[in-house]
């Protein structure tokens, strides 16, 4: 599967040539290469609005006992970030739990809401600055600007590509991409020699 993003301006092209041109024009060659060595399987799709949304019903007082809320229908993220599955699994993990336990919908939600809270976090934070940053907090700000020294420095260490894709994909929490020793190699001037660790 090839994935492109783009912000703004630079938003991803729909056709197949435009796909590739715009590959092309990236600062480095891997992702072109990859695409000119292979036949597309299927049309591109193109998806333009990042969709970030959470009812929060853990917090409405009356709710229908009988009815429950889960997946996207509860929470939906920016698919670029492709952590829609992964939080509707903790929902169906929270709500064994909460049967298990012999709960309700109101304990159920509850849970659900404390499984999706970090991811949310990590995408609803990074969409709006992607947006221009308006009504962002200082945490989102610092948020933002620590995300974009990693993904600047990963491509030259490979102990800090193995860390993000553990929390892109959910099975780390983000306190692994703050380690005193990775904020250090973080601190490092662009350009400064980075180890590459295996």
């Amino acid at each position: 599967m090839a994935l492109a993003m783009g912000i703004g301006e630079e938003g991803c092209p729909p056709e197949e040539k435009q796909f590739s041109e715009f590959a092309e024009s990236l600062p480095f060659s891997a992702m072109a290469d990859y695409i000119a060595g292979h036949e597309p399987m299927s049309d591109l799709h193109r998806f333009v609005d990042h969709g970030d949304w959470w009812s929060q019903v853990h917090r409405m007082r009356r709710w229908p006992e009988g009815l429950l809320v889960a997946g996207d229908a509860l929470c939906r993220f920016n698919p670029i970030y492709a952590q829609g599955l992964t939080v509707g699994a903790l929902h169906a993990r929270a709500l064994a739990t909460t049967l298990g336990r012999g709960g309700g919908a109101r304990d159920y939600h509850r849970c659900a809401a404390r499984a999706g809270m970090t991811p949310w976090l990590m995408a609803s934070s990074s969409d709006l600055m992607w947006d221009g940053g308006k009504g962002a907090g200082l945490p989102a700000r610092l948020s933002h600007w620590h995300l974009g020294r990693v993904i600047t420095r990963m491509s030259e260490d490979a102990d800090l590509f193995r860390r993000f894709a553990l929390v892109q994909h959910m099975l780390s929490g983000p306190a692994t991409l703050s380690t005193p020793r990775v904020l250090w190699r973080l601190a490092r001037r662009p350009g400064s020699p980075v180890q590459r660790q295996r």
